[in-house]
């Protein structure tokens, strides 16, 4: 829309809401007043401090460079919309390393987050900067991210559409506040406006900086004006919002972009470290615009750094070349999302989608427990957690198993007391640590390159939701009003946006939710970083976290799935295990001293020079003179348990075959091999309640039951329907109590038992009848009584489902001994 009136309204509405002052001289910035001329420098024509007139007659100035191989052609415009100087007002140099910036991959020519001309003209494109209304030399008075800015915008594109070099064919492009003015502009519909690429961009100032989750940021927006003041006239004071304007109002709505007016062509480039900032933003650009056409980008670099790349540059070329150009390019076979999954900087995996959020995502809850860990099990126990609200953080922890990988958005719900204060203010990261312990950093906020995982943010006062505009995986706060003050006592829900992200973590690794009162890394970066910090909490006293039982406190995870019929779920380990008795006669003494000492020395000498011997643990039953099994009611006669876990079938049976095998076998007896009973099993479900306090175990106590096969026993789904109705039950007894980990393992026949152990001392155990094997954990003798002293555990453990014949089932409980360990989900 071009109508002078409607421009006029736009400026007075901005006038009305916000609030002018003196614009500073630019003259400080080495910016002289504008001088209208053309130059030839480098093989580019460049028309300098071109006037260019918008309808209401004010004057604003623009830099216009071609190649000169392209002086007589009409070319495609790419155009940086600037409110931070044509002329370069921010030098490059004064960034740290870590933002990645190489001034080596730029040339003279380069703008500051804007569209390198020095690259762009020599391959068919005039690139124009031009400063807005009221910026550096333009005239007129600058506003601030309004409505009016974009419509000045609109009068830009389709000027440059209408100059005699240009094809009539414009784009915007640029990162921060350029994406910014992008989304205000193409809002706008200029008919010449042909493309976008918005690089990083926020579309909601008051949720993305001014105010996160209701805490005030002093950092980086004290420091935005030295970016953005710079005039002739009046400007629109950017810290008038963040000073004056606590809610969310009608001056924060007026700077929020009308995103569904946007329909032209989109590339969007958005960096998964912008946190803070413009991540946030930019996936919600992609959601709200209505383009037929648009592209979604998340990388794992620096947004200046990912966008100078060659990589990157010849992706928004082929973009433009089509959009602007009409040629056939790669853009054609573009998955419409592309993205990285982020292992740590610099590391990660390029992956593609239809859309976005990725439709395989599988949003999954993990629970706080008491041993400052998480769980995908819920607790049925309420409990808590406290820290000092000013200094300390609790971080509960996810050590890793199974490879997990989680991208997009994360909502954390919990439940919170505040002890000696009336409000809180929380701040959440999700960190890494690698195999050794040490923080695996990510790129944050542009110029840092020792972030987290993800960052999140509430004032507790602040937890009103928009019900309306809230997602399951997104929260949204109204930010219309503080809620009452907190009562002493009172326990009050919260849920708290986690900013999108994406991160892999392999076995081994750690996951830490962390929850404080007080910025992440709070005093490790320098008070004049252009970066998000806030000091001003409302903190002192204690906080409180509520979990279990009625309190549902969880993170939410947008986790994605294995592969269909992953190697890890389809060729588990082999765990061959067999419950056997000692020779008669043998002391305790001397069984231990065979079994745990010289058979286990001897079989981790084995498994050092044999790669698929993957794992051994002994469950070496407790001395008869103790009777603890009596204790819970297991009268075991057996001594121990061996399982050892083998990369598969093959493998097992490969060893059996080997000469050093075949000429050790049976000259090491210490179990009566004519009385051993034995399974070959693979993993079924893994129920781990407390992964911390099993980590942390060391040599725990271990519960293993053989459940033999009944006469209904079949092969088939009534099988595979019992084995999930008993891990049900366990599932259901085994949450909140002291049993750290629960297995369901079930059984692997081979083609022909017999052939399979013939020539072993293996050959006389019983393999037919037992189908299924359960390990339960625990830290302790006194974990174990206290387990079954809960009410209903052990009638729960003795009832079986169909298939099973409890009966004669068999049971054995003892210390555990792990004498080899290569796979810690064993």
């Amino acid at each position: 829309m071009s109508s002078i009136a409607a421009l006029e309204a736009a400026q007075s509405e901005t006038r009305r809401l916000g609030k002018f002052i003196r614009a500073w001289d630019p003259k400080i910035q080495g910016a002289k007043d504008a001088s209208p001329r053309i130059i030839t420098e480098g093989g580019l024509i460049k028309e300098l401090d071109v006037p260019i007139r918008l309808r209401d007659g004010v004057v604003v100035y623009g830099n216009i460079s071609r190649h000169e191989s392209w002086a007589t052609t009409k070319l495609p415009v790419i155009f940086n919309y600037s409110v931070y100087g044509k002329d370069g007002g921010t030098d490059i140099s004064i960034f740290p390393a870590a933002a990645g910036l190489d001034p080596s991959r730029v040339t003279k020519d380069y703008l500051f987050e804007a569209a390198d001309a020095g690259w762009w003209c020599p391959r068919g494109y005039a690139v124009a900067s031009i400063d807005g209304r009221g910026s550096y030399q333009s005239d007129g008075n600058k506003s601030y991210y309004s409505r009016d800015v974009g419509m000045d915008g609109y009068d830009m594109v389709e000027w440059l559409s209408a100059q005699g070099w240009s094809n009539g064919k414009v784009a915007l492009y640029g990162s921060s506040g350029y994406a910014m003015l992008q989304w205000l502009t193409a809002a706008e519909k200029p008919p010449s406006l042909a493309a976008i690429i918005p690089i990083d961009g926020m579309t909601d100032i008051y949720r993305e900086m001014a105010r996160k989750g209701g805490i005030p940021e002093i950092q980086f927006n004290t420091l935005y004006p030295f970016f953005f003041n710079w005039g002739r006239g009046m400007v629109e004071d950017p810290m008038d919002g963040p000073s004056n304007h606590a809610y969310f109002d009608e001056y924060w709505q007026s700077k929020v972009v009308a995103l569904d007016k946007i329909e032209c062509p989109a590339y969007i480039i958005c960096s998964w470290g912008d946190h803070g900032i413009h991540t946030r933003g930019t996936i919600n650009g992609y959601y709200g615009i209505r383009s037929k056409v648009k592209y979604l980008e998340l990388h794992q670099h620096q947004k200046w750094e990912w966008s100078v790349t060659e990589e990157s540059l010849l992706r928004q070329k082929a973009f433009l070349d089509t959009y602007l150009m009409g040629k056939q390019t790669e853009v054609q076979f573009w998955p419409p999302v592309r993205y990285v999954v982020r292992e740590r900087y610099y590391v990660g995996e390029w992956r593609f989608a239809d859309r976005f959020p990725l439709p395989e995502t599988q949003y999954t809850k993990f629970f706080p427990v008491a041993s400052r860990g998480l769980s995908r099990i819920a607790t049925p126990i309420a409990s808590s957690i406290s820290y000092d609200a000013r200094e300390d953080e609790l971080s509960l922890d996810l050590p890793i198993v199974q490879p997990l990988e989680f991208v997009g958005h994360a909502k954390l719900k919990l439940w919170v007391e505040a002890k000696g204060a009336e409000n809180m203010d929380l701040f959440i990261t999700l960190r890494k640590t690698d195999a050794n312990g040490n923080e695996v950093f990510f790129p944050w906020l542009t110029i840092v390159d020792t972030g987290p995982i993800a960052f999140g943010w509430l004032r507790v006062s602040r937890r009103e939701l928009d019900e309306k505009k809230s997602k399951p995986w997104q929260p949204y706060h109204t930010h219309q009003r503080d809620l009452p003050p907190l009562k002493p006592g009172e326990v009050v829900p919260v849920e708290i946006e986690i900013q999108p992200t994406s991160c892999r973590l392999r076995r081994g690794e750690r996951l830490h939710l962390v929850i404080s009162g007080h910025d992440y890394r709070e005093n490790a970066y320098p008070k004049m970083a252009p970066i998000a910090r806030h000091p001003e909490t409302v903190n002192s006293g204690t906080h409180v976290v509520h979990f279990g039982g009625q309190y549902d406190s969880h993170l939410l995870l947008p986790v994605l799935p294995h592969v269909p019929r992953s190697y890890l779920r389809e060729k588990g380990p082999i765990k061959m295990s067999l419950l056997a008795r000692r020779l008669e006669g043998w002391s305790d003494e001397k069984f231990m001293d065979e079994y745990t000492g010289k058979h286990a020395k001897m079989t981790n000498e084995v498994a050092a020079a044999v790669p698929a011997l993957r794992n051994y643990t002994q469950v070496v039953a407790f001395p008869q003179s103790e009777k603890k099994g009596a204790q819970i009611g297991i009268h075991s006669s057996w001594d121990c348990c061996t399982t050892l876990g083998w990369t598969s079938l093959g493998a097992l049976w490969g060893s059996f075959q080997h000469p050093q095998y075949k000429a050790t076998a049976g000259t090491h007896v210490f179990v009566d091999e004519e009385d051993t009973i034995g399974i070959l099993s693979q993993p079924f479900l893994d129920l781990n309640f407390d992964p911390v306090s099993y980590e942390n175990r060391r040599h725990g106590v271990l519960l293993v039951r053989f459940l033999a096969k009944s006469a209904q026993y079949s092969e088939g789904e009534d099988y595979l329907r019992d084995l999930r109705a008993r891990a049900l039950a366990l599932e259901e007894k085994g949450a909140g109590t002291s049993l750290l980990r629960y297995a369901l393992n079930r059984t692997v026949t081979p083609d022909d038992v017999g052939s399979f152990f013939a020539g072993t001392p293996f050959n006389t155990a019983d393999w037919t009848t037992i189908v299924a094997m359960e390990q339960f954990w625990f830290s302790s003798w006194a974990a174990v009584l206290e387990f079954f002293r809960g009410q209903g555990v052990r009638e729960a453990i003795l009832t079986l489902p169909g298939s099973f014949d409890g009966g004669k089932s068999l049971e054995l409980i003892g210390n555990e001994n792990i004498v080899v360990h290569k796979d810690i989900e064993f």
